[in-house]
């Protein structure tokens, strides 16, 4: 899977400039924000730390745009089930009393 993102990751970048193209790379590195805001929307911090793509106060080199878009990949669909499990205890329990 990794050498067919990094295949089209080579045609992906022939569209764009090289600003978008970097820009693009960078944000798979926003995890942990958006790990935070959902934490504190939900008010629940249990899962942050499955978060793997940390800010970029260093950031990744292109070559690594295959692993983070992966982990990227990995840590939405756990967040998205988590939220289903999460929503569907409190509506057993909001039924329960």
């Amino acid at each position: 899977m990794e050498s067919t993102i990094e295949l089209f990751k080579v045609f992906y970048s022939l569209c764009l400039t090289s600003d978008e193209f970097t820009r693009a790379v960078l944000s798979l590195q926003f995890d942990e924000n958006f790990a935070v805001y959902i934490s504190t929307i939900i008010n629940d911090y249990n899962w942050n730390h499955i978060v793997t793509n940390r800010h970029p106060l260093a950031p990744n080199s292109p070559f690594q745009a295959a692993r983070d878009l992966i982990m990227h990949g990995i840590i939405t669909e756990y967040l998205h089930r988590y939220l289903e499990i999460s929503h569907s205890v409190k509506m057993f329990e909001k039924q329960k009393s």
